[in-house]
């Protein structure tokens, strides 16, 4: 069985690919950011921006830059185990990426979702949750950058997409993605 991790910055098409592996005959999605929303929940807060900040710092400062990935490893492996590929919406951290691949080795193919920054600001600005005006995105993107070590794994992904242009355009590129991977042996 196979791992396919979308990276990307906030606003490119993380959760649509994601939506479109999961359209896909036997995958199975582990969302890294609904695994900040349980525990945001499970505190009974609600689910802001601010809060998902907090509880993403919290995380990292319990388990290291891989708690999302310490955290979903037996998940990963539970699917795994009953026959199904996996697709990780928002793997973020360089040190996540390493675990992973540790673990998984070859099994993990990576799939970065790349746009313009103006577009991913507009979508941001445009979104019926989680939306972030410029000045939040452009924070996020910095704290993403910096502290979070979310470059590396968009500049070692195995493949990239452009999204700038139709939803259309961007399902064509996410199925010719999954040839590929599949030609690259990968899945």
């Amino acid at each position: 069985m196979k791992i396919i991790a979308i990276v990307g910055m906030a606003g490119t098409g993380k959760s649509v690919a994601s939506n479109f592996f999961i359209n896909q005959e036997n995958f199975e999605v582990i969302h890294f950011g609904g695994l900040t929303n349980l525990e945001i929940s499970k505190r009974g807060w609600d689910i802001t921006p601010a809060n998902e900040a907090k509880i993403r710092v919290e995380l990292r400062e319990a388990h290291g830059m891989a708690a999302y990935a310490k955290i979903a490893i037996p998940q990963i492996n539970m699917y795994i185990d009953g026959g199904k590929n996996v697709c990780i919406d928002g793997l973020y951290s360089m040190s996540e990426y390493e675990l992973l691949k540790e673990v998984f080795g070859d099994k993990l193919s990576v799939i970065a979702v790349c746009c313009n920054k103006e577009l991913r600001f507009k979508r941001l600005e445009k979104r019926k949750i989680r939306s972030l005006n410029r000045a939040e995105a452009e924070a996020r993107d910095l704290d993403e950058i910096k502290r979070v070590e979310k470059g590396g794994p968009i500049a070692l992904a195995d493949f990239t997409i452009l999204n700038n242009t139709s939803l259309e355009d961007f399902i064509a590129a996410l199925e010719e993605t999954q040839k590929q991977v599949k030609d690259y042996g990968t899945i």
